[in-house]
């Protein structure tokens, strides 16, 4: 790369643009595939009847019924009027299925949170790697040190946008709630 020209630098950087759109939109997909993969073994796992939940609440109704007969057996025995006898019920699925969609819409929020902000790092890295790219070529071919200068002077990201100090903002908060 020693000896490249004005049009080599411009035709790599068209290259490198391309590239980096390509990379992008391939994140994009890979994001969707990854959300499509998640939602297909969450099914998996999710479905209750392959937990074995359908044939213990089954179970559980089979024993209820038993013990049902059992007692009013009993209140009969006992002469308890029909009117002021207690009564089993059954188990129902619905209270935990309602828990369960909540669970797994808590659980699609985590994995499409994790997964935008796994792809949008993905396209920072790209963009960045675009621009030291194109950097390269094209501080190459100036000619001028202050052209040079210039593209050094630019500020970064981190410098425009220091860290957050968490302890200094509470107190900064707490300070303005005594007032």
């Amino acid at each position: 790369m020693s000896d490249l020209t004005r049009g080599d630098a411009n035709a790599l950087v068209k290259i490198v643009n391309s590239r980096a759109r390509l990379a992008a939109q391939r994140v994009d997909a890979l994001k969707a595939q990854r959300i499509a993969e998640f939602e297909a073994d969450a099914l998996k796992q999710w479905d209750t009847t392959m937990l074995g939940i359908d044939d213990a609440v089954a179970a559980a109704n089979a024993a209820i019924y038993e013990i049902e007969q059992q007692m009013q057996a009993r209140l009969n025995e006992l002469g308890v009027p029909n009117h002021a006898r207690p009564r089993l019920s059954s188990l129902s699925l619905f209270p935990q299925q309602t828990a369960d969609r909540q669970f797994r819409a808590d659980i699609r929020r985590l994995v499409t949170a994790e997964l935008d902000a796994a792809s949008k790092a993905a396209k920072m890295q790209i963009e960045a790697a675009k621009l030291d790219t194109t950097e390269a070529l094209v501080t190459r071919s100036l000619d001028s040190e202050a052209a040079k200068e210039l593209v050094e002077s630019l500020p970064s990201a981190d410098s425009l946008l220091p860290a957050i100090d968490a302890s200094a903002l509470v107190s900064k908060a707490l300070s303005r709630g005594d007032s």
